[in-house]
């Protein structure tokens, strides 16, 4: 099935924010106890179980709306200490969203602005989706925080029991996704640069060559791996069957001239 792609604005303020409560989630680091209560209320083992199947909304993007739910709309939204500073925070909100912030929120009448709250509360957490989006498209290129990411994923996995979940191939195992739709490899191949990320030469057909790319599961099925598109990299064919089944470290890496003067 064709997958029309959408393109977004990316607002790194708010989505910078996300994702830094993103690492404290994967790190098991919340800044306080209710934090780490929202943390253990995602409902992970199921996003797990979903990375059977290949969805342009990733397990990543479902983890990411939940904390932003939290991080942006339960408290700062729905609990109003002082309502200067929910005004402003509101309104670079929407700015952020990439929303047209409603007149209402410039008011500095309290009576207004609490009206304005809850006739605004449904287009706020709609908005949120903005945010989520932006994160992901900076998560996206960080292939270490991707690794991270599945390799949590997997924790779920690998204690399951295909008699209690149908999905499994086998205990602790997801089934092997049978077929990459246009989508995704454009995507990969986009993101990777055509390059093998374990050798780096490329692995796009030139000329006469009969090279084939492969798409690889950086946390390997047999590992509780997934097929979610955040768990996929590029790999050239020897390096794709010589890595096998076996969990390697993924880097982020680039190239700079010494600055060190």
């Amino acid at each position: 099935m064709k997958k029309d792609l959408v393109p977004n604005q990316i607002k790194t303020s708010a989505a910078h924010d996300l994702l830094k409560c993103l690492d404290r989630y994967l790190s098991n680091m919340p800044v306080d106890y209710n934090e780490q209560l929202h943390f253990e209320e995602i409902p992970l083992k199921e996003y797990a179980l979903q990375s059977a199947f290949l969805e342009p909304r990733t397990a990543l993007h479902k983890v990411l709306a939940d904390l932003a739910y939290v991080e942006f709309y339960l408290y700062p939204y729905d609990d109003v200490h002082s309502w200067d500073a929910f005004s402003q925070y509101v309104r670079w909100m929407f700015a952020e969203m990439g929303m047209t912030v409603p007149t209402d929120f410039f008011s500095f009448d309290p009576n207004v602005l609490r009206r304005a709250r809850d006739k605004y509360r449904k287009d706020f957490v709609w908005g949120l989706h903005n945010i989520v989006v932006s994160a992901f498209a900076i998560a996206w290129q960080r292939k270490t925080l991707m690794c991270e990411f599945n390799k949590k994923l997997s924790e779920q996995i690998v204690l399951l029991k295909k008699s209690d979940h149908s999905v499994l191939e086998s205990d602790g195992r997801l089934p092997r996704c049978t077929f990459f739709p246009k989508w995704i490899w454009n995507r990969i191949l986009h993101r990777d640069r055509g390059q093998c990320q374990n050798c780096g030469r490329m692995t796009i057909a030139v000329y006469d060559s009969a090279e084939t790319p492969h798409i690889d599961h950086m946390v390997p099925l047999a590992s509780g791996g997934g097929n979610d598109p955040t768990n996929l990299q590029l790999l050239c064919a020897a390096c794709n069957l010589a890595k096998g089944p076996k969990l390697v470290d993924i880097r982020d890496e680039y190239s700079w001239p010494d600055s060190r003067g």
